[in-house]
C-alpha cells in the first residue's frame, strides 16, 4: 500500500470523525459549539439515508485528516455539486499536501457524477487556508454573504409556520 491513501469513511470511523470535528472546533476557537457525538455521527452519516459523507486521508501514522461534505443543487446550472462542510488536517500532517489531495478526491467525485460546483466557506482570519484555496484555484465569491439560522430562530419560524397552517412534506 502506497501512503497516504484517501478512502471513504465507514461506520467504524465515527469516533475519529468526531475527534477531527472537535479538533477543528478547537482550532476555530469554538469548541463549545460542537453538539454532535460519535453515536449521532453513526446515525446521520451511516444510517438508512445518509446525507453527508467524509473522505479520510490516512498515512503510516493513521487518519491525518478529513473532508466532510454533502451534495448541493444549482438551479442556474441544473446540476448537483458538493458543499465541503469541514476540511481538517492534523497539525503534525500539515504542509504535506494532504488538503490538496482531499480536494483532488472531491474533484474526481464531481467529475464522475457530472456535478458542477464545489463550494466551501473559510474563516476570514484563516489566511493559511485562504492561501491554499487560492493556490488550488478557489476564488472568493464576491457580492454574497453567508447566512445561517440555528436553534431558537428556527423554532420560532417553525411555530409561525404552524400558526399559518404550513405543514412539512416529510
Amino acid at each position: 500500500m502506497t501512503l497516504p491513501i484517501i478512502r471513504r469513511a465507514t461506520v467504524d470511523d465515527a469516533a475519529v470523525i468526531y475527534e477531527l470535528i472537535c479538533a477543528l472546533a478547537e482550532f476555530e476557537k469554538a469548541p463549545a459549539e460542537v453538539k454532535t457525538s460519535p453515536a449521532q455521527i453513526v446515525e446521520t452519516m451511516f444510517g438508512d439515508d445518509p446525507q453527508a459523507w467524509a473522505e479520510l486521508i490516512v498515512d503510516e501514522d493513521g487518519v491525518q485528516g478529513m473532508a466532510l461534505w454533502f451534495t448541493t443543487y444549482s438551479t442556474w446550472e441544473g446540476v448537483y455539486g458538493i458543499h465541503l462542510e469541514d476540511l481538517y488536517i492534523r497539525p503534525s500532517a500539515r504542509g504535506k499536501g494532504y488538503a490538496s489531495l482531499l480536494f483532488q478526491r472531491l474533484a474526481l467525485i464531481m467529475e464522475e457524477n457530472n456535478w458542477g460546483r464545489l463550494e466551501w466557506t473559510v474563516l476570514t482570519w484563516n489566511q493559511a487556508a485562504i492561501d491554499v484555496y487560492q493556490h488550488m484555484g478557489g476564488r472568493e465569491v464576491q457580492g454574497w454573504y453567508d447566512y445561517r439560522m440555528i436553534g431558537a430562530p428556527v423554532k420560532a419560524l417553525a411555530e409561525q409556520g404552524r400558526r399559518n397552517g404550513v405543514t412539512s412534506a416529510l
